[in-house]
């Protein structure tokens, strides 16, 4: 568990997808985050698996990761559409000691 006196980092992490046009597959990838590629055949089961892999990958690198949360939400999304770019606040502490 995290000391209350350690620094709280916030990370944005741009968030790019794209969906396969015959299959309908959506993937999406980052890259500020190394190794963060993540497919579904949904948006609903993407936006449910992106914050698990930024967790997954933040936490491997030694950080205890506080909480993740989709900001500046695209108008794209409250018409329907599944927006190309989505970005994500990662709350997280300084790395762990060894």
């Amino acid at each position: 568990m995290s000391d209350r006196n350690e620094q709280v980092e916030h990370r944005l992490i741009t968030i790019q997808t794209i969906r396969h046009r015959e299959t309908g597959l959506i993937v999406a990838m980052s890259d500020e985050m190394k190794g963060l590629y993540v497919h579904a055949r949904t948006d609903a089961d993407l936006l449910e698996r992106i914050p698990i892999a930024i967790r997954d990958i933040l936490e491997a690198d030694g950080y205890e990761v506080l909480d993740i949360l989709e900001v500046d939400t695209p108008p794209e999304v409250d018409a329907g559409f599944l927006p190309a770019l989505r970005r994500f606040e990662a709350s997280l502490t300084a790395r762990k000691a060894a």
